[in-house]
């Protein structure tokens, strides 16, 4: 059973902000609630900046061997062979680096993070997680 006592601090986002936030104050002793939207990691790991700037560099080649035409004598050519496999190799690092920098780091101070115990909420149509830094008993 858990214990019933109140959060010291409920912090609102899983991403890297929270989760510093959250290790800090874990790491002081204070209860914490970290509440997620979605996928843990936020926007930037999950949706903005590592895919896109993933994808944006597997399309770099396109770019320069289109550019290439520009310097007299040079005629180089590229095109997407796969774009599925393409995806697959964001999706797989995206999926890495959130397993890296929110989970494994987490786990020593925030264990229900990766257990199965840890409540979930219901915010509009998609789950949210609790990441609850409270000893269990």
């Amino acid at each position: 059973m858990r214990d019933q006592a109140p959060y010291d601090l409920a912090i609102i986002g899983a991403g890297s902000a929270g989760f510093s936030a959250a290790i800090t104050a874990a790491e002081l002793g204070a209860r914490v609630a970290l509440i997620g939207y979605r996928t843990i990691g936020g926007t930037c790991v999950n949706t903005g900046c590592v895919p896109s700037k993933n994808l944006i560099r597997a399309t770099e080649g396109l770019h320069h061997a289109a550019a290439a035409v520009r310097f007299g004598g040079i005629n180089a050519e590229a095109r997407v062979e796969d774009w599925r496999a393409v995806k697959r190799g964001k999706d797989a690092l995206v999926s890495k680096l959130r397993q890296a920098k929110y989970v494994d780091c987490c786990r020593p101070i925030i264990p229900s993070l990766i257990s199965k115990a840890a409540p979930s909420f219901a915010t509009g149509a998609s789950p949210s997680r609790v990441a609850d830094s409270r000893p269990t008993r």
